[in-house]
């Protein structure tokens, strides 16, 4: 990495992620959009680590909410990004959801669009 590729954000600085989720039986192939993620990350006083947020809604009304810091600079730039999301509650068919999410990056092109893939773990 080199330029601003180097800098960590201000303390504070926020960052905003929305993704549409989309269901797959086998973890590769997309089938059809079921919903939107709503990521919130806020920058730490470590370099590179942000708090975040994320609410998983679903097109049926019902969302997940999850929680999770992340320390980017312990990340290889060789690995797939992954880590899991503590879940923190949820709405609808989710309403008493515990647990963890994981989430993996699958990208094949890294010049191409981000493709994640979120599994869901019950606690």
């Amino acid at each position: 990495m080199d330029g601003e590729e180097d800098e960590s954000a201000p303390v504070g600085s926020r960052l905003f992620i929305s993704e549409a989720l989309y269901e797959t039986d086998d973890g590769t192939t997309r089938g059809d959009e079921v919903g939107r993620t709503h990521i919130e990350c806020t920058a730490q006083v470590y370099d590179f680590t942000f708090a975040c947020d994320i609410a998983f809604v679903f097109d049926s009304g019902s969302q997940l909410h999850g929680s999770v810091v992340v320390d980017f600079s312990t990340q290889s730039e060789t690995e797939a990004l992954q880590f899991d999301i503590a879940v923190t509650g949820g709405t609808g068919d989710y309403s008493r959801a515990k647990g963890v999410v994981n989430l993996l990056d699958i990208s094949e092109d890294p010049e191409a669009e981000t493709e994640t893939l979120y599994e869901a773990h019950r606690g």
